[in-house]
């Protein structure tokens, strides 16, 4: 009778344990305490970020995008990079040439190929 009692309180302890156990939420650390790099990392600029001219020039697409889109050439003066500079002002002059039909504005592109494609489009 005896053994049989322990045996018994050993079950319920193990399911008392056992339901504890799954009652109790898992504590894991703040994702700020797992990865302070990836917050650090978050809060710096594209520019920050970037180590090289590809990456910068990526930076600016939106800015050239939305330069377009508006066809306002003066939002590509915000650029610091001298040739995504250039390459935003070919762009707004492209789109702008296209729209007017106007050939007289092709003149102002630098880039060659936009030049052409501007010429032939904006008949």
């Amino acid at each position: 009778m005896e053994k049989k009692n322990i045996i018994i309180t050993l079950v319920v302890l193990v399911l008392v344990f056992i339901v504890l156990i799954s009652v109790i939420p898992n504590k894991e650390p703040p994702e700020s305490l797992l990865e302070p790099q990836k917050q650090i990392i978050s809060s710096l600029t594209c520019e920050e970020r970037c180590k090289n001219n590809e990456c910068l020039k990526d930076c600016y697409t939106i800015t050239i995008n939305q330069a377009v889109l508006s066809q306002d050439i003066s939002l590509c003066s915000t650029i610091p990079l001298e040739e995504s500079k250039q390459s935003c002002i070919d762009k707004v002059n492209l789109k702008t040439a296209i729209l007017s039909k106007d050939q007289g504005k092709c003149n102002l592109i630098v880039n060659e190929n936009l030049k052409q494609t501007c010429l032939e489009n904006a008949k």
